[in-house]
């Protein structure tokens, strides 16, 4: 099922992408990678110091007619595939290097189970790296991302969630 709500797509899109790229994020349309075509894929990496190296940003977009749990999590891992293969930093993942993904999914309309998958399904573990999904919803113009912060996580989670409003939320 083809996507209705285009142009509010489009305008959610030009709106965040303008906002990456203020931050220093380069952005690439069309992005094919292992069978599947992200939308646009914005990238930023920066050296946070000594004691803990690099981090790598990337923010995957793709279109959805139809969103369900199995294509939200394909969609992911995908995502997060992709930062690992085309990061920037010569370092191994986890050895003075972090790879953050930020997977965004655009769909017009979620229902109410797809929401609460996206809100409380704890987002797939990776070693000093990290998933944090998100899908926009057209119609209500919100941003649905993981909202619950694991005791493991109770560092990074606001941290991750802080980002999340500031450089994707419509």
């Amino acid at each position: 099922m083809p996507m209705r709500r285009h142009k509010e797509v489009q305008q959610y899109l030009e709106d965040v992408l303008d906002r990456l790229e203020d931050n220093g994020f380069s952005c690439e349309q069309n992005v094919s990678f292992a069978g599947k075509t992200f939308w646009w894929v914005a990238h930023r990496a920066h050296y946070l110091g000594v004691r803990q190296g690099y981090r790598e940003l990337f923010v995957h977009f793709a279109g959805f007619g139809d969103l369900n749990e199995d294509v939200f999590t394909d969609f992911c891992a995908a995502s997060f595939e992709h930062g690992c293969k085309n990061k920037r930093c010569s370092f191994p993942v986890g050895m003075y290097l972090q790879i953050w993904c930020f997977p965004v999914a655009l769909v017009d309309r979620l229902d109410d189970d797809m929401v609460d998958f996206v809100r409380n399904h704890q987002p797939a573990k990776h070693w000093n790296s990290c998933e944090m999904p998100c899908a926009y919803e057209a119609e209500t113009d919100e941003l649905h991302y993981y909202q619950r912060t694991p005791v493991w996580g109770a560092l990074y989670y606001p941290m991750r969630r802080s980002l999340i409003q500031t450089l994707l939320a419509p």
